[in-house]
């Protein structure tokens, strides 16, 4: 058996390997249990349910991919900083993902599935930078206004495309294709609107 202060740990792990390697519909409390070495009443004393469990890897996955993404950043005074700062953001997001997949194939699976949405707000939290660069960037006029969502799904969209295509091996994951998508995402965030 896992030792008591590892037992959460291993359940959230165990949670992960199931979901990138059978799915998130095929993945059950019980199988849970089996991978993790742990027993269903223990896995139901740290989560109210299978949705709990999955909501609570959620969060502490974007949670940690937030951290990851803006480090060194700070909100920039001029364009040829925003522009930078973009492209670090993104650069960051990307390499988080493609250095970890079994996180990128769970947060694949979670906002994909036709069964199960996370309920938590708190992930939203993760964009406050990105607000307040946005914010900034429209203040400064380096951005048009838009929707602060619209952005951050085209860019996430481009990025993500990028790491699945990275992990399928369908494209070689150079510095050059990462400097491409944050280009690409730089055009997203300073096209004029029509």
């Amino acid at each position: 058996m896992v030792k008591n202060i590892d037992k959460r740990a291993e359940v959230l792990k165990a949670t992960l390997k199931i979901v990138e390697d059978k799915g998130i519909e095929a993945c059950s409390v019980a199988e849970i249990a089996k991978v993790s070495q742990t027993s269903m009443g223990t896995i139901y004393y740290y989560f109210k349910n299978k949705a709990g469990l999955l909501d609570d890897l959620y969060v502490s996955i974007r949670k940690e991919a937030s951290t990851a993404t803006v480090k060194d950043l700070r909100v920039p005074d001029n364009a040829a900083n925003m522009q930078s700062m973009v492209t670090t953001l993104f650069s960051n997001y990307v390499n988080f993902y493609v250095a970890q997949p079994a996180k990128f194939h769970f947060m694949t699976a979670i906002q994909t599935s036709k069964t199960y949405t996370t309920s938590s707000t708190q992930a939203y939290d993760d964009f406050k930078l990105l607000r307040a660069l946005y914010q900034v960037g429209v203040q400064q006029a380096f951005f048009p206004k838009r929707t602060l969502m619209m952005l951050i799904a085209c860019t996430t969209g481009a990025c993500n495309q990028v790491i699945a295509s990275a992990l399928a091996q369908a494209i070689p994951l150079t510095q050059p294709i990462i400097d491409d998508v944050t280009r690409i995402c730089w055009a997203m965030f300073t096209a004029p609107i029509a």
